[in-house]
């Protein structure tokens, strides 16, 4: 599944700051914490994707962050990213973007990532900046 191809029909922020994404109103939850540098969350995206192609009618997915940043000193900065992109309707496609291109967190990538998937660059800074103050 490409950036592109990730357009989400029901997109919100629920409490603590987690994501879920939802095509219909009556939904299992399937829960998930990640952190945009770790390889095994990269990995379980295989297995979230397929359970949403198979139950796309009655599964919510939920992600909450969950930065590692003791071994993963990206992560933090990544999870701002992704939470700015949402700020303007693109969460989604953020979060698979970072997963993407997972060896490439610097200040520098996100700020591109931004651009790439047609974001308000300032916009994105401002809200990425508060998130990581």
């Amino acid at each position: 599944m490409t950036p592109r191809e990730v357009r989400e029909v029901c997109d919100g922020d629920i409490s603590g700051g987690s994501r879920f994404r939802a095509q219909s109103t009556r939904q299992s939850r399937w829960f998930s914490t990640g952190d945009y540098e770790c390889p095994y969350t990269r990995l379980s995206r295989h297995s979230v994707h397929q359970l949403q192609r198979e139950f796309s009618d009655s599964l919510r997915f939920v992600f909450r962050h969950f930065p590692l940043e003791e071994i993963h000193p990206h992560a933090h900065a990544a999870s701002a990213a992704a939470e700015a992109a949402g700020q303007q309707i693109d969460f989604w496609n953020m979060h698979e973007y970072l997963f993407e291109h997972q060896k490439a967190l610097e200040d520098a990538d996100l700020r591109r990532y931004a651009v790439e998937l047609g974001l308000d660059s300032d916009r994105f800074a401002r809200d990425r900046t508060s998130r990581t103050s």
